[in-house]
């Protein structure tokens, strides 16, 4: 990941909500790239993206949604790890489209 700190201090400027609306794309992101394994190093930098999102949001976020998130970074280093052996790429797909929507719901953008 090029400048992380670039990236993180514009991460860290956005409303908690706008937060959750990043991490949800990038989870979102994840599953429509995974439809083509020529995209495995990009989704392996974007699971480390998300992962360094959920580092920096979880101290703000609500508590219920610091449990969420407390569920999903360690899922993703785990499917990180089974995206290397390319195992069960439906199942990551499937897992991030949840997670992307469960993020949405605790954003408030859906109502």
């Amino acid at each position: 990941m090029k400048n992380l700190d670039a990236i993180r201090q514009r991460y860290m400027k956005e409303p908690v909500d706008r937060k959750l609306g990043h991490l949800a794309s990038d989870l979102l992101r994840i599953a429509n790239f995974l439809d083509n394994p020529k995209n495995i190093r990009v989704v392996e930098s974007i699971i480390d993206e998300s992962k360094f999102f959920i580092e920096w949001l979880a101290p703000e976020a609500p508590f219920d949604t610091q449990v969420l998130l407390a569920e999903i970074q360690p899922k993703l280093a785990f499917l990180q790890l089974r995206l290397a052996k390319q195992e069960n790429l439906g199942d990551l797909r499937n897992f991030a489209k949840i997670w992307s929507k469960q993020l949405i719901e605790a954003s408030g953008f859906l109502v």
